[in-house]
């Protein structure tokens, strides 16, 4: 779930951002980073990966932006929720939590991505924000198995589309062209 308000006047490009927070360790180092460099001021999507719920509501709260979170699994390595988010001035119309297909081959982790849509101005946007395998997870045709499911629920979508996060692999966006 998250929060839902109206957004800021409209921008002439966007301006999106995707951060890894390994486990959400360190989030006052994360905001940090957010407040203080110019590069990442007046963001229109931040996308989050292996986030819990505090994290995301930290962060969300202290750059005052709407969110949607949804956990992935409980990770064996700290027992908390690990999931990713959207974040965004602009009003969340819709989320959803898309599972990916091939959890990993040693601790059969589920890997999620997920999805919502925005009122940007007039113009509704459909983000992701993706975790993909990892190489020692899954295989390459399985990370692209992976963002077929995406590319899947994107096809239902009529606007502009964007798609971002961790994909641990290099050759996903030419994948995705």
């Amino acid at each position: 779930g998250g929060h839902s308000r109206p957004g800021r006047p409209e921008a002439i490009a966007l301006r999106i951002v995707t951060f890894n927070v390994k486990f959400s360790r360190y989030i006052d180092r994360a905001l940090q980073l957010f407040e203080k460099s110019q590069a990442l001021q007046d963001l229109d999507i931040l996308a989050l990966q292996e986030m819990d719920e505090a994290g995301v509501e930290k962060i969300a709260m202290r750059l005052g932006l709407n969110y949607v979170y949804y956990p992935a699994v409980v990770h064996s390595a700290h027992g908390k929720n690990f999931g990713n988010a959207l974040l965004s001035p602009w009003r969340i119309l819709e989320d959803q939590k898309i599972f990916l297909p091939h959890s990993g081959q040693i601790e059969k982790m589920q890997r999620i991505a997920v999805a919502a849509t925005f009122k940007i101005g007039k113009r509704k946007f459909r983000a992701y924000s993706l975790h993909l395998g990892t190489a020692l997870e899954i295989l390459p045709r399985q990370r692209k198995h992976q963002v077929e499911a995406v590319l899947a629920d994107a096809e239902r979508f009529s606007g502009p589309i964007i798609m971002v996060g961790d994909m641990n692999a290099r050759g996903i966006g030419r994948f995705l062209e």
